[in-house]
This record gives structure tokens, C-alpha cells and sequence, in this order.
């Protein structure tokens, strides 16, 4: 995921003030936030929650996740 805070945001539909504050003030992101993350990367959502990866069973941290071709990104990929 190579993508500014800005777009993450918008992406996720998580105000700017919010993303901040997680930032920040190493705020714990309630389910408001981590929901639209895991549905917007499924692939990921087991590594956001527990911090561990399960490859094999399809569950990647971004570190894992092969690079993606940027022209053909949308605000859809990631």
C-alpha cells in the first residue's frame, strides 16, 4: 500500500483527524476504523489484528504482499 494518509483516509472512509490521533498519540483504532481496513484488505486483517501472518493460509502483512503495478492502481487497489 503505498498511498498518503490523505488517500488512505478517504479510501477507508476514516476522517484525517482520526488517523491522527492513532498516529499520533498511539491511539488504539477501535472497530469504526479496523473494519473498513479488513474489508478493503481482507488479506491483511488477521496480521492487523494479531500481528502475525499466516501465508499459507493467505493471511500477509503489507512487508509480504507483492509490489503491484502503480498504473494500474485506483484508488480501488491498493
Amino acid at each position: 500500500m503505498d498511498m498518503g494518509r490523505t488517500r488512505f483516509g478517504e479510501t477507508i472512509g476514516v476522517s484525517m483527524r482520526t488517523l491522527e490521533a492513532i498516529e499520533r498519540r498511539g491511539s488504539s483504532p477501535r472497530s469504526d476504523v479496523l473494519e473498513p481496513i479488513a474489508r478493503k484488505w481482507p488479506e491483511y486483517s488477521y496480521w492487523l489484528l494479531t500481528g502475525d501472518t499466516i501465508p499459507e493460509k493467505g493471511h500477509i502483512s503489507p512487508a509480504l504482499a507483492k509490489p503491484r503495478d502503480s498504473s494500474t492502481d485506483s484508488v480501488e487497489a491498493s
